[in-house]
């Protein structure tokens, strides 16, 4: 719920977001794991990290408190939370194809993947 308000709001920060795994949850502090420096130093940045928050109060009516780390619990999680153990690049693909960008471009011009 939180990370779909967050894309209502701001569709880039969102998506960086969902990227990310809930590492831990204490008292008013919530960190937050994520894949990469890139998406660190995103989250990291302030007037994300103020508005992100601003709508956790919103929509869970407490504040909190952001940590952001590099975690590879990001990416365990997403292959361990599967059925069957798939490749990576399967796991990535079948990511992408939801991305709303992706979505967008397939729905608006037909664009198709390209197997490599």
């Amino acid at each position: 719920m939180f990370v779909n308000e967050t894309r209502k709001e701001r569709i880039a920060l969102g998506t960086m977001l969902s990227e990310t795994s809930v590492v831990e949850i204490r008292d008013d502090r919530l960190c937050i794991g994520c894949p990469d420096d890139f998406h660190l130093d995103s989250l990291n940045l302030k007037k994300n990290r103020q508005f992100l928050q601003d709508l956790a109060q919103k929509v869970y009516g407490a504040k909190i408190q952001l940590d952001t780390i590099i975690s590879q619990q990001v990416l365990s999680k997403s292959v361990a939370s599967s059925d069957k153990l798939q490749p990576v690049n399967e796991i990535r693909s079948a990511s992408l194809q939801k991305h709303p960008v992706v979505q967008a471009l397939i729905r608006e011009f037909g664009a198709k993947p390209i197997n490599r």
